[in-house]
């Protein structure tokens, strides 16, 4: 009877704070590392590219609870107010880019380096100065965030290539210098299937730009808010196995 009460609109409203408070939980949980760190400190060799994704992809729910809650401190935007706005452009290039260094990160080491995430990170800041700057301009700022949309376009399909081909040398790698036991266990395909699932999460917000009506960004908000929490569970689990595929592999620079 309650939930008949409600507008699509409320529903709507009610899915994004539940998002927002699942977000920073799941950020918590994979940024706090204190035990398992702990934990490897006993070990031969510390997982540092699993560190590193963990890290990465706190910081991604990290930032996409933070700018929900101020996008509904602010007033969430209707379906139509929502095309092309800046605040959620900004969560979805970022969402990208982050979501790609915490894959990567777990193929290839030398990928994650604070010159390459800040160069990533340049044309999101470079678009959001320039919005600021000509806010006043509607015609200029609708025009900076058609072009922010294009470049998460390309962002995808980029990220896409990169992940592929760096995927594939990460499997030569493992042929060439692992026994066949260590390379099953070293093969990562739940990497694989991450990427893939953000990849079409990132492809599912490309269409919510589009969408008109409340249940649709509803179904949205709905879908990347159970993904997020599923990533966490499988990163939170993954600590033990990183540690395995670590000593394997930790010899070896070029992983």
């Amino acid at each position: 009877m309650f939930s008949m009460m409600m507008t699509e609109g409320q529903i709507y409203t009610m899915l994004c704070v539940t998002s927002a408070m699942v977000c920073m939980t799941d950020a918590v949980l994979l940024l706090n590392m204190r035990g398992f760190l702990r934990e490897m400190d006993r070990k031969l060799y510390r997982p540092e590219r699993y560190i590193s994704a963990r890290i990465t992809l706190g910081l991604a729910f990290l930032i996409m609870g933070l700018m929900t809650a101020g996008l509904i401190f602010k007033g969430l935007a209707t379906p139509t107010e929502k095309f092309f706005s800046i605040g959620n452009l900004v969560i979805s290039s970022s969402q990208a880019l982050l979501f790609t260094i915490a894959t990567l990160a777990l193929l290839n080491s030398r990928l994650v380096r604070r010159g390459v995430i800040l160069l990533n990170c340049l044309p999101i800041l470079v678009f959001v100065a320039a919005y600021f700057i000509f806010i006043e301009h509607g015609g200029i700022g609708r025009g900076i965030c058609y072009c922010f949309f294009t470049f998460y376009v390309v962002q995808l399909i980029l990220y896409t290539i990169v992940f592929a081909v760096e995927r594939k040398e990460y499997i030569h790698k493992l042929k060439v210098n692992c026994t066949a036991e260590e390379f099953k266990k070293c093969r990562n395909n739940g990497v694989t299937w991450i990427f893939v699932s953000a990849l079409l999460v990132g492809i599912l917000a490309l269409a919510s730009y589009f969408f008109t009506e409340y249940w649709q960004l509803s179904t949205f908000v709905f879908t990347y808010t159970v993904f997020y929490t599923v990533v966490t569970i499988y990163f939170l689990k993954y600590a033990v196995r990183s540690a395995e595929i670590e000593d394997i592999t930790a010899d070896d620079r070029d992983f």
